[in-house]
């Protein structure tokens, strides 16, 4: 949580550097602009290796909930620290919820989606802030930026999550991606809200770790 708060005031290399393993570097990024009323851990997730992601729940100032999933190592006996860039999430499912499976994108639409989805997420990653993504985005969307430069590796694949073909899809997009701090290579899966507006633009962004 400590790591979280600090992350997202935009702390620099070195004020986070206390809370990173050895060879592990991070940088704070600022792109909520909002600051953060309160964080709670939503979930941990053991990966392995003494390696576990944690999710922390985040209260803004502006009644959002920001969901961040930061990797942590066991660093020696007692004591942890973060062993990379955290992620933007989705927040974890509510019990009994079902999670539908992604299917082929529908309709005469599916083309122009396609190629939204894959102009959009090389966008996001390099973004600083929301307003370096104003062309894509739908009036009053939500997207808050990775903000510490991911680097996509190949296309993305895009599917639909239902089955309509109406102008409002929700779309999952997941894309292999180099995080240039750790070099890291992650697989990471985003669901996408979209609409069309005259044209196809995104409205709502969710991060899942896949």
């Amino acid at each position: 949580m400590r790591f979280t708060r600090a992350y997202l005031s935009g702390s620099s290399s070195q004020e986070l550097a206390p809370l990173l393993a050895p060879g592990v570097r991070a940088h704070g990024t600022a792109a909520t602009g909002v600051a953060v009323e309160q964080a709670e851990v939503a979930g941990i997730e053991d990966v392995g290796g003494a390696q576990a992601i944690v999710t922390v729940a985040c209260e803004l100032a502006d009644a959002r909930t920001l969901y961040l999933a930061v990797p942590i190592v066991r660093a020696s006996a007692g004591e942890v620290a973060v062993s990379g860039a955290p992620a933007v999430v989705a927040g974890p499912a509510r019990v009994g919820e079902e999670v539908e499976a992604p299917r082929q994108l529908a309709g005469p639409d599916a083309a122009a989606i396609g190629d939204l989805v894959r102009r959009f997420l090389p966008a996001y990653f390099s973004a600083s802030s929301p307003d370096d993504l104003s062309y894509l985005l739908a009036p009053g969307g939500e997207a808050v930026p990775p903000g510490y430069g991911l680097q996509p590796l190949g296309v993305p694949s895009v599917k639909q999550i239902g089955d309509g073909e109406g102008a409002r899809r929700t779309v999952l997009a997941t894309v292999r991606v180099r995080d240039p701090l750790s070099g890291e290579t992650l697989q990471l899966g985003y669901r996408l809200e979209v609409s069309r507006q005259g044209r196809w633009y995104v409205d709502r962004v969710e991060g899942a770790l896949s």
